[in-house]
């Protein structure tokens, strides 16, 4: 068939997600489901501070999940929405996960 090697492959699913950097207008966010959290995602700074409410500054490191396309060939194919702010790690396991290091 024409075409149906072009379209996208979705997998829609929840995924656990990152901030790894915030700079300017764009943060960098990586999904666990997404390339095994290899590859960043640029997703607008000014999305993440209205869903996650989070200033600019506390960005950087948030940890939350959103609905993705984990099918997704490249990065403006994943389409991260329905954001949801992760609770926060206890210190306990930060703490056991340096341990181990």
């Amino acid at each position: 068939m024409p075409g149906v090697a072009d379209r996208p492959r979705q997998r829609v699913v929840r995924s656990a997600a990152r901030v790894v950097r915030a700079r300017g207008k764009v943060a960098f966010v990586v999904f666990d489901q997404w390339c095994r959290g290899a590859i960043t995602v640029p997703v607008p700074c000014s999305v993440l501070q209205q869903v996650l409410h989070l200033e600019h500054r506390e960005l950087a490191g948030a940890r939350a999940s959103a609905v993705i396309n984990a099918g997704a060939l490249l990065d403006h194919e994943v389409q991260p929405r329905h954001w949801r702010l992760a609770p926060p790690v206890p210190v306990e396991q930060t703490d056991a996960a340096a341990a181990v290091r």
